[in-house]
């Protein structure tokens, strides 16, 4: 940095306005949150329920490499 350059900083700033999540906060609520998370779960759920059951039922099972 070359000599006799300055630079000035403002510490007292205005601040900019908050909502009661904070500052830059999205306005998520926490209860779509857990709504999602919720929904999500379920549906991973089904999907796993489903592909065991038709795993199950079929009737060629698990084809390996002796097994034609």
């Amino acid at each position: 940095m070359p000599e006799r350059e300055t630079y000035r900083i403002y510490l007292d700033a205005p601040a900019e306005p908050q909502n009661l999540a904070g500052a830059g906060a999205a306005s998520v609520s926490s209860h779509t949150k857990v709504a999602f998370f919720i929904v999500a779960g379920a549906v991973g759920s089904g999907l796993a329920a489903w592909g065991i059951h038709d795993l199950i039922k079929s009737s060629n099972g698990i084809e390996g490499p002796a097994k034609p």
